[in-house]
């Protein structure tokens, strides 16, 4: 608890640093709520903001659990993807954006050898750890080809069973009052790309059967 109250306080002194007061203020009151509760005052205030060590855990817990529903949703075999980041603090959001682009040229650049990876679908967090895990659902493509093809654009991705793996909720500073800044939850951490159209879900391919999922939302 020492270390989330001394974490709390160095991203509020950085949202107050750039003139963030409002961010700042929701952080504060939300650490000052956890420090006077007593037992038996139920649950207290929370700010909800992804740059708070505290509900940052619930909403990237919650956000995982959507994107491995959304994934995993027509029983397709899913690996999972760890591909490096390579950030700077406090730039967090733009490295999830490039992340972002760059998973989708990989699978339609794959796509364009082979049809078979029309429906692979791919979703995942960026975390402060300097990685991002992405899911990929891969119905008609094996795990080795889909590490294959990862490798090719980051040589040092690691690509296996899912298993039971989260996402890190530990965040530097910079990081954290980015998120608090952008007021979107842990929706600019979300790595997602959805099959190309044309896909039934049973990941076959034809345009007869168009078909298109609906992205996962978390609220």
């Amino acid at each position: 608890m020492a270390e989330a109250f001394a974490a709390q306080a160095e991203v509020v002194a950085a949202l107050l640093a750039t003139g963030d007061t409002r961010a700042a203020a929701r952080l504060q009151r939300c650490a000052e709520a956890r420090a006077a509760r007593r037992r038996g005052d139920g649950w207290p205030w929370t700010c909800r903001s992804a740059g708070c060590a505290w509900c940052r855990r619930a909403l990237l817990l919650r956000w995982w659990r959507g994107l491995r529903s959304w994934v995993a949703q027509d029983g397709a075999p899913v690996s999972l993807a760890v591909l490096p980041l390579g950030h700077e603090p406090g730039r967090l959001r733009a490295a999830a954006s490039r992340l972002r682009r760059a998973c989708r040229d990989v699978r339609d650049r794959a796509a364009r050898r082979s049809r078979r990876w029309r429906g692979v679908v791919m979703a995942g967090m960026a975390t402060g750890a300097g990685v991002a895990l992405v899911l990929v659902g891969h119905a008609g493509v094996g795990r080795a080809e889909v590490g294959d093809m990862l490798r090719r654009r980051w040589p040092g991705a690691a690509v296996g069973d899912p298993a039971a793996a989260l996402p890190s909720w530990i965040l530097s500073a910079e990081d954290a009052a980015e998120l608090a800044r952008a007021r979107s939850g842990a929706e600019p951490l979300r790595v997602v790309v959805a099959a190309q159209r044309g896909v039934r879900p049973d990941g076959v391919c034809g345009d007869a059967h168009a078909w298109t999922a609906p992205l996962p939302v978390v609220l």
